[in-house]
């Protein structure tokens, strides 16, 4: 659907341009679908539906041409023939008529051949004038051929490079976000830098709390009552060893 409606885009910007106002206009939009052609692959190729269309109308015309030029050199080459056979006849009719010294017969014999001489040569001018149109109508008629063949070659080519292209676009923005950090990763990192902080915060609060008077008098007890509890257990063995 959305090509129909591309190529329905592409005609109507055609049709627009038959004022000076449309093909002002007509230009702005084609111009737009140009650029659109460059990158969308269902825009490139309905600019090349289109164009194929418009070639194979131009094939067509050519054709009819064609046909309509080749009839005519046709009908000019039978008529001048059979006016040359005509004109043969009629001139060895004068002959006969001469020879029988028939002065009326050959008088009205060759009024005739004065016209036959005049169509043959109208038939005769006619045929030099129409053969170049024919071969011209005809090479008209192949180039429009191989136009279209062409236009339908680039048209599967062009799409789908651009499909490609287009494709190869989007597989290179996937692997650019995946190479961007996402919002969760952001967080997980944001967790490994607060745990970081808060340990670092602690071997502080460690330090400061071991670096504290009283802290230091609470261990320093600590340690003259183990040192107490030992000599006790020391004299005890001493004693009972020399009993």
């Amino acid at each position: 659907m959305p090509g129909l409606f591309i190529v329905m885009g592409v005609a109507g910007v055609l049709g627009v341009t038959l004022t000076p106002l449309g093909r002002t206009i007509g230009n702005s939009m084609k111009n737009l679908l140009i650029a659109d052609a460059m990158k969308n692959p269902r825009a490139a190729e309905a600019v090349y539906l289109t164009a194929i269309e418009e070639t194979k109308k131009q094939y067509g015309q050519a054709a009819d041409t064609y046909n309509q030029l080749s009839g005519m050199l046709i009908e000019a080459n039978v008529g001048y023939t059979k006016v040359e056979e005509e004109l043969a006849k009629t001139e060895e009719k004068c002959e006969k008529l001469a020879r029988k010294n028939d002065l009326e017969g050959l008088q009205l014999l060759s009024a005739k051949r004065n016209s036959l001489l005049q169509r043959k040569d109208a038939y005769y001018k006619r045929m030099l004038e129409l053969k170049p149109l024919v071969e011209e109508a005809k090479e008209l008629h192949a180039i429009r051929q191989e136009e279209i063949i062409k236009l339908q070659e680039q048209k599967d080519l062009k799409v789908a490079e651009l499909e490609i292209t287009s494709h190869m676009n989007q597989m290179y923005a996937k692997l650019d976000k995946l190479r961007t950090t996402s919002a969760t990763d952001k967080l997980l990192s944001h967790i490994d830098d607060n745990i970081q902080n808060q340990k670092r915060k602690a071997v502080g609060a460690k330090f400061v709390h071991e670096n504290k008077l009283e802290t230091k008098e609470r261990k320093l007890e600590q340690r003259l009552t183990v040192a107490d509890n030992d000599e006790y257990i020391k004299l005890l063995i001493d004693k009972y060893r020399e009993g």
